[in-house]
């Protein structure tokens, strides 16, 4: 078993056997292939074994299922020399190495304040460039803050309404978007994302009047353009944002 990205690591297994005596029965060890980073892999002699040992980090984003193939040739000192070959499987472990990342990193978006409670606002999306279950795009979490006007799908990444929104009340939302992956502890990585919310206007309200009704006392006989009365409206209501 290897672990994704470990250097100098090595697999020990016993060495080949010949019968013949000295020298036809010194053996000598190669790797004729390899199913992926042919390059990474050395072998040797070390105490009566054969070792493979790796000398780069290893991927295991690029290696199909997790496995890689190795074939050992064992070959002897004859003259002609005899060979025989052995099939090595090594079964690479995941990482957890690579954050989420948000399709952007801020979501710009306009609803309408007549908008009905449980509404679809956005969708957010995070991707991870791990390829397990363990760590990657199927462990990814999604949580929300910033206002209980919305609610985020953890897993779906929908982010609806919860309530009737009113722009005289407030007329822009910032929220703050997390995708956490399946890392533990200090092993877990968050992406980060901020979805921008602007309200628009809704012809919602009537105009109104102040100190209505109104009473108006006029002279007998007044001339034409005489002024009667004043009237105003209402103050409009105070936009917040």
């Amino acid at each position: 078993m290897f672990l994704e990205a470990l250097v100098f690591l090595s697999l020990f297994f016993p060495k080949a056997t010949d019968e013949d005596s000295p020298p036809n029965n010194h053996l000598t060890y190669t790797i004729t292939s390899a199913s992926a980073f042919p390059e990474y892999f050395d072998i040797l002699m070390q105490e009566g074994y054969a070792v493979i040992s790796v000398n780069s980090p290893l991927d295991y984003e690029r290696v199909p299922s997790g496995r890689i193939h190795l074939t050992v040739m064992a070959r002897d000192g004859g003259s002609p020399a005899r060979n025989s070959s052995v099939a090595v499987t090594l079964e690479l472990f995941d990482e957890n190495d690579n954050p989420p990342t948000f399709s952007r990193p801020s979501y710009i978006v306009k609803i309408s304040e007549n908008i009905i409670a449980g509404a679809t606002v956005l969708f957010v999306n995070a991707t991870d460039l791990d390829a397990s279950r363990e760590f990657g795009q199927a462990s990814l979490i999604y949580s929300l803050e910033g206002s209980s006007q919305f609610r985020l799908n953890s897993r779906s990444g929908e982010i609806t309404t919860t309530a009737m929104l009113d722009r005289e009340l407030k007329a822009e939302y910032i929220l703050i978007v997390r995708a956490v992956d399946g890392g533990v502890g200090p092993q877990q990585k968050t992406g980060i994302a901020t979805v921008n919310i602007t309200i628009l206007d809704v012809n919602d309200n009537a105009p109104s009047w102040r100190d209505e009704p109104y009473h108006a006392n006029v002279v007998e006989m007044s001339p034409m353009d005489t002024d009667v009365l004043s009237v105003r409206p209402a103050c409009p209501l105070t936009r917040l944002s």
